[in-house]
Formats: structure tokens, C-alpha cells, sequence
């Protein structure tokens, strides 16, 4: 518990270790939260390989069978096993919620990370299909696609560069907090969107409103 709230908005958190690529531990973690709580009502599909994207994964003629594999099986596999194990605890109360976390990256081509894109856009793919299988039986499932959140701060001179390049795409005056994505994650498992179903939420400050070439069109207008 954090402290913080009234004694009866207050939960206890549990730290389950796992492997979200292990068939068997996702089906062991489904079965103990179920068997400790009783029921299953929200899913969060968060975890991916980030580390192996951002320091293996590349254009498409560098891609490795290996690494194709391994981040299919993190990314996309490991979430599709989540949903199968969570779906039938969802269907037998009547009621539940599964969230994936994409990435805008999936939205259009780039020059990098294509194994990553192409898992989370599986991802987007999955949600579509859960949320029109088993909608009719209580289950929703929706997806948020993050833009650039930065985690931790700038220690180099490049990746200052590269973060000014890619904040230049926000039409919203700020980078994005792990928390817009959070509080996006809670309305999503919540009562308020319960007519909500299939969906891939954007939650990138506007980056994908507009075409490429706004950025540099702004400053071209601006120099008269």
C-alpha cells in the first residue's frame, strides 16, 4: 500500500514473477491471480521486448531469424497466450477487460525496428479479433498506441537530437508521461467505456494527425 487515499480505495499489490513467451507460466500466472482473487476483471498486455528492439532490431536486411523469432514470441505470442488463458475466467463472471499496449510505430513504415512494428501491429490485429469473438459474452478488449514517452533523461548529445526530432511531431506542447498512458489504461478497464470494444486508441500527442511534412512546413511559414 502507498499511503496515500482513504483506507477503502487502498489494494495490495503482488509481484508475480513470469515468462510472458512461456506458455506454462502464463497459464501458472492466469490460474494463481484467479485462484487468490477469485476472479480476473482487467488484463494489461504491457510487456515487450523493448531492450531488443531498441538494440538489435533494424531494417528488414538485417533481421535475424533469431531475433524475428524471439520478439514475435515476447511481443505477440505472450499476449495472445494472456488473452486465451484470461478470455474463458472473463466469459464464465460475464464481464472483463483486456488492454494492449501497441505502438505507433505499427501506424506506417520507418527505418528501423520492423520486427517490433510488425509484432505490435499483430497486436492491434489480436485486439480486433478478441473484442468480436467474445464481445457478445462481456469481454472487451481495446489497444493503446503510445507515441514517444520518454522513460529517463537525455545523456547524450545524440539522442537530444533524435528526441527533438521526434517531439517536433506532437501537436500537443509537451512530451508524453508514462501516465498519460496509465490514465488512458484505467478508462479503458473501467465502467465508462464499457461501450467501448475493438478499439486502437492513439495516445501520441497528435503525432499521427498530420502528414510528415507538417513540422518542416510550420517553419517554412513562419520564416515568411
Amino acid at each position: 500500500r502507498d499511503g496515500r487515499g482513504p483506507p477503502e480505495e487502498r489494494r495490495d499489490a503482488v509481484a508475480v514473477p513470469g515468462d510472458i513467451g512461456s506458455e506454462d507460466s502464463v497459464k501458472a500466472l492466469i490460474a494463481g491471480t484467479v485462484a487468490s482473487h477469485g476472479r480476473l476483471d482487467v488484463v494489461v498486455n504491457n510487456a515487450a521486448a523493448t531492450f531488443l528492439s531498441a538494440t538489435q532490431d533494424g531494417p528488414l536486411l538485417k533481421q535475424t531469424v533469431e531475433l524475428w523469432d524471439t520478439l514475435m514470441a515476447i511481443n505477440l505470442r505472450g499476449p495472445m497466450l494472456m488473452c486465451r488463458e484470461a478470455v474463458p475466467h472473463m466469459v464464465a463472471q460475464g464481464s472483463g477487460a483486456i488492454i494492449n499496449i501497441c505502438s505507433n510505430s505499427m501506424m506506417l513504415g520507418d527505418l528501423g525496428n520492423t520486427a517490433y512494428a510488425c509484432s505490435k501491429a499483430g497486436l492491434a490485429t489480436l485486439t480486433r479479433y478478441v473484442a468480436a469473438q467474445h464481445g457478445p459474452q462481456g469481454v472487451r478488449c481495446n489497444a493503446i498506441s503510445p507515441g514517444y514517452i520518454p522513460t529517463k533523461p537525455v545523456t547524450d548529445e545524440r539522442r537530444a537530437k533524435l528526441e527533438k526530432a521526434l517531439l517536433r511531431q506532437n501537436v500537443v506542447t509537451r512530451g508524453g508521461l508514462p501516465s498519460d498512458i496509465g490514465w488512458m489504461a484505467v478508462y479503458l478497464a473501467s465502467a465508462e467505456s464499457g461501450f467501448v470494444n475493438g478499439q486502437v486508441y492513439s495516445v501520441d500527442g497528435g503525432a499521427q494527425t498530420h502528414q510528415g511534412h507538417m513540422p518542416d512546413l510550420r517553419d517554412f511559414l513562419a520564416e515568411g
